[in-house]
């Protein structure tokens, strides 16, 4: 990945836009970018990770909106575009705030972006139809091949991150490199390999609970105590099926006994039940008479029932025509009546003609002057109109002139606002607050001094005190060795003289041999035993141990104090000359600040409501001519309105003042002629229906009569027959012949019942005789007590039943339980083995009793970095520094053995990389920045970065250094197209001649190339 080009517009201090051509520098390879304090070369890092993943180079400076110049208008644009090429290939990255004013008059920033590729037709083309900050920024990740944090670690080494790595402890290193690295996955695999194994533990001992549960539940402590709980249970059922055989056997012998005595007393039943239906049938004979006899008069009546019925029809239809013939008469009279009303209403229209023909008359001359009244009407409402809108538009074209001047007065107070905010605030605001940031970087350095300086006393004191209490301890270990070999002298002694105690002359002696003894060795006074000696050499060691550790106290202070001198020289050095007064002047800037800040942001209200003010001031002077030109023609219109209106005054009837008038004239002559018209027609319309009405009635009379005629003569001859049918058949009324009427159904089913009941008496008395012929000789038997013993016996073998489906249930379910319980307990013991292999390759993994695989990797990664690093270093004051990784931690410490120490080859030793002065911890920071840098980039798929930029760190060091500095970053330009660093040093201009200068001003900063 290589930059070509960057273009940045109201971005930081950059108010116009300026652009960056990096392929001007590709031939020298290395640019300087410089300019003053504050000037905005950072921002031109940030500017390049904005563009791509919506973050600044160092994490600090909050959101796009945040870096939007205060420098620029309101409604001004904010824009940074980021064009790189990666494989051959150009790619362009752009984020911009869309301006958005509110009803209120303020302004809404809201951040876009988007991606781009070159297509081969030389345009750009979008990757997204609608992008979101995300898409961006995977794109930005999809191409490069690196995150943002990486990116800054390969790319762009920002400002104050050099000692990050260097310094940090191996808990920080860790975490860091776990975020460089992807690292964190091999800690996922080492817990999920850990928690598989717990989970298959808990699953083994859920499953081992559960086998034994079962066991409980049978009330067995194992397997083999369950197999003789079996056995038991089998050999109980085998007794138990014996008993049940035999009360089976007696049961079945009491069950044909029972059979048998039951049909016995099925034909005792039997005989008993038909001799009450002979009975019963025997008792209903009087009942089957008394219906056939009603039958014999059912046939007889039917003859008669014809000429009865006929005869009653007769009658009831001459009783209907004579109510017709009554009610005939009475709708002739009424229609008679009507029609005589009806004549008289007709008579009474016609009277009332000469009056309608006048109103005729009237109505057409009113007509005539309709369209005359109508005009009028409308002229007298135009007129009224016309007056209307001339108050109106006066009224208008005044409040248009009193606006115009309020608008007027409101531009100019709010103009003369505007420029005395940014006369006397917004333009000082950039000073302040450069200068309120140097304050704060001199308080910030002067802070550290102090703590630096104290601390280097309280190093100091404690070196004192160690220094003073060293004689202490070395003497207390010198009387210690004393009192230890005083006590073995005088143990050795005493050891001697209890020798010389047994020997005799002429016996030999085992020391020496000899056998004379001329000076026999006596005793040190008191006896020195074992455990005095043992306690002497223990005072021995605790006090050599208290001595060294002291000395090990006393070199780290020393250590300690030496390192605390130097960083507060080199922080005296930084800070620099300090102001007299320096609290009081930064709250007093802060103050100025503050006020400036506040009056800035009002300024934006203020440029807001002058924008209102000018669009109304342009508003009203529009309003102001309209409202002139109304008034104008609504003066024309008036007169039009009035003149028009006299001119048809003078056609006005006497009688009819006005329009409503001849109108409400009209409408009465018409409801009059309508009136008079509708009546006339009603009249001959009710007079012609009633008319119709009386002949119709009177037609319907004639026929009636002739009809009930008809029906008398029709009775008398049906009474005739109906006489002549009752003496045939043996009656004396047709009442009677009613009485004896029976349903045909009714008789065929009474016929039916006195055959079936003849024949149900024969066989009854025949099945009588059967039943006696077998029952002869016999007597009823007890069932009820046979019964009872049956149900007795059929309880006792339900209860066999029960204890053997009980027994052979438990058989059955033992059995099973045996089976299942031995085969599981076979699988735990496999599958135990299996977990206790996988729980402990968990914890190898994961580190539970030395390195885990992680912290294993991070120390191959680190050591790859540190090796990169050496090879940079060697450039470095003649290669004197060297890192390496400090030894793995004691214990079991997961966390150690990331720390660093550098290898001082004129001191011939290694020390910690806290030691180091400001200058060669900035040198050292820088081979390990770019070490890491090349590591990660090899790494991350084999994405090549052609270009490195280095932010700030050079003030720190001298001439030679820099020249080392300027060595160490040659031999990387040799793997990289471009490198790029950020300073204010002015010793590198001499050094690099390709540069981009940041010039500051008063109205933003600019970009000048050189290359």
């Amino acid at each position: 990945m290589i930059p070509v080009r960057l273009e940045l517009e109201g971005f930081g201090p950059y108010v116009e836009r300026q652009e960056i051509d990096f392929t001007r520098f590709f031939a020298t390879g290395l640019v300087l970018i410089r300019g003053e304090t504050g000037a905005g070369k950072t921002v031109l890092l940030d500017a390049m990770t904005y563009a791509l993943y919506g973050r600044s180079s160092g994490g600090t400076r909050g959101d796009f909106a945040d870096l939007r110049s205060l420098l620029m208008p309101p409604d001004a644009p904010t824009r940074v575009t980021f064009e790189f090429d990666v494989r051959g290939r150009r790619y362009r990255f752009a984020r911009w705030l869309r301006v958005r004013k509110k009803r209120t008059g303020a302004y809404e920033y809201l951040p876009a972006q988007d991606a781009f590729f070159l297509s081969p037709n030389g345009t750009f083309t979008t990757f997204f139809e609608n992008p979101r900050q995300r898409d961006v920024e995977e794109k930005a990740r999809e191409l490069i091949g690196l995150n943002c944090e990486q990116f800054c670690q390969v790319m762009i080494l920002p400002q104050g991150q050099f000692e990050r790595l260097l310094v940090a402890k191996s808990e920080e290193k860790e975490a860091v490199l776990v975020s460089l690295f992807h690292a964190e996955r091999w800690q996922r695999i080492a817990e999920q390999v850990c928690m598989w194994a717990n989970g298959l533990r808990q699953r083994l001992d859920q499953e081992k609970a559960a086998v034994q549960a079962l066991l409980d539940g049978q009330g067995c402590a194992d397997a083999d105590t369950l197999s003789d709980k079996l056995k038991q249970t089998c050999e109980q059922l085998a007794g138990q099926a014996a008993r049940r055989q035999a009360a089976s056997d007696t049961l079945d012998l009491k069950r044909r006994v029972f059979e048998e005595e039951t049909r016995i007393f099925g034909l005792f039943e039997e005989r008993r039940t038909v001799q009450g239906e002979r009975e019963r049938l025997e008792n209903r004979a009087p009942l089957m008479r008394e219906k056939q006899e009603r039958i014999s008069a059912a046939r007889r009546a039917v003859q008669a029932e014809g000429a009865c019925a006929h005869a009653a029809a007769a009658a009831a239809e001459l009783e209907r025509r004579q109510a017709a013939v009554q009610q005939a008469e009475k709708q002739l009279a009424k229609t008679r009546q009507a029609l005589l009303t009806a004549a008289g209403a007709l008579e009474a229209c016609e009277r009332e003609e000469p009056f309608h023909a006048a109103d005729q008359a009237r109505l057409a001359r009113l007509e005539t002057l309709r369209e005359s009244y109508r005009l009028l009407g409308e002229a007298a409402h135009t007129k009224d109109q016309s007056d209307a809108l001339w108050a109106r538009a006066v009224r208008s074209a005044d409040g248009a002139r009193a606006h115009l001047e309020a608008c007027r007065s409101r531009k100019e107070r709010l103009e003369a606002e505007r420029i005395r905010i940014f006369e006397g605030y917004s333009a000082r605001l950039p000073a302040l607050r450069e200068e309120l940031a140097q304050l704060e970087r001199i308080a910030q350095a002067q802070e550290r001094f102090g703590q630096a300086a104290a601390k280097a006393e309280a190093c100091q004191v404690q070196y004192a005190a160690l220094l003073a209490g060293r004689a202490a301890k070395q003497a207390a270990r010198e009387e210690a060795r004393g009192r230890r070999e005083e006590l073995g002298r005088r143990y050795l002694q005493n050891a001697a003289a209890a020798l010389a105690a047994s020997l005799s002359e002429g016996m030999p002696c085992p020391v020496c041999g000899g056998t004379h003894h001329p000076s026999l060795a006596t005793a040190a006074g008191d006896a020195v035993s074992d455990a005095r000696i043992a306690a002497a050499d223990r005072a021995v060691t605790q006090a050599e141990r208290a001595y060294d550790l002291h000395e090990a106290e006393l070199t780290k202070a020393e250590a300690g104090m030496q390192a605390a001198r130097e960083l507060a020289e080199s922080l005296r050095a930084e800070c620099g000359p300090i102001p007299a007064q320096l609290a009081g002047q930064l709250e007093a800037v802060r103050r100025s600040v503050r006020e400036a800040q506040e009056q800035d942001a009002h300024a934006a209200e203020v440029a807001a409501e002058l924008e209102q003010a000018v669009s109304a001031l342009e508003q009203a002077q529009d309003l102001a001519v309209q409202e002139a030109s109304a008034l104008e023609q609504t003066v024309c219109g008036r007169q039009k309105a009035h003149a028009r209106y006299e001119a048809l005054a003078v056609q006005l009837d006497p009688e009819l003042p006005d329009y409503a008038a001849l109108e409400a004239a009209l409408k009465a002559v018409r409801e009059r002629c309508a009136a008079y018209e509708a009546g006339l027609k009603r009249a001959r319309a009710d007079e012609s229906a009633a008319r119709l009405a009386e002949g119709a009635a009177r037609t319907a009379a004639e026929h009636t009569m002739a009809e009930l005629e008809r029906c008398r003569a029709a009775y008398a001859q049906a009474q005739e027959g109906m006489r002549q049918a009752l003496d045939c058949a043996g009656f004396r009324t047709s009442e009677e012949v009613a009485a004896a009427v029976l349903p045909p159904e009714t008789v065929s089913a009474w016929e039916q019942e006195v055959v079936e009941n003849r024949a149900r008496l024969e066989a009854a008395s025949r099945q009588m005789d059967v039943l006696d012929g077998q029952l002869a000789g016999r007597s009823l038997p007890d069932l009820a007590r046979s019964g009872q013993e049956i149900a007795a016996l059929e309880k006792q073998k339900a209860e066999l039943d029960a204890r053997w489906g009980a027994l052979r249930e438990m058989c059955e379910r033992l059995k099973q339980l045996e089976r299942d319980c031995r085969a599981r307990q076979q699988a735990l013991d496999a599958r135990r083995a299996e977990c206790d292999r996988l729980t402990a390759f968990g914890k190898l993994l994961r580190g539970d009793n030395g390195v885990s695989l992680r912290r294993y990797l991070l120390g191959v990664m680190l050591s790859s970095i540190t090796a990169e690093a050496n090879r940079l270093l060697k450039n470095v004051h003649g290669g004197r520094y060297q890192l390496f990784r400090t030894a793995e931690g004691l214990g079991r410490s997961r966390k150690a053995g990331l720390d660093l120490e550098v290898f001082d080859a004129h001191a011939g030793g290694r020390r910690g990389v806290s030691s180091l002065s400001g200058g060669e911890k900035f040198l050292v920071s820088l081979a390990l920045a770019l070490g890491l840098s090349a590591v990660v980039q090899a790494q991350s798929g084999g994405i090549r970065m052609d270009a490195m930029f280095i932010d700030e760190g050079f003030g720190s060091l001298d001439p030679r250094s820099i020249a080392d500095a300027l060595d160490v970053l040659a031999s990387v330009r040799g793997s990289r197209r471009l490198v790029g660093i950020i300073s204010h040093v002015e010793a590198l201009r001499e050094s690099i001649e390709a540069s981009v200068e940041v010039v500051k001003g008063r109205t933003g900063s600019r970009l000048k190339l050189h290359s």
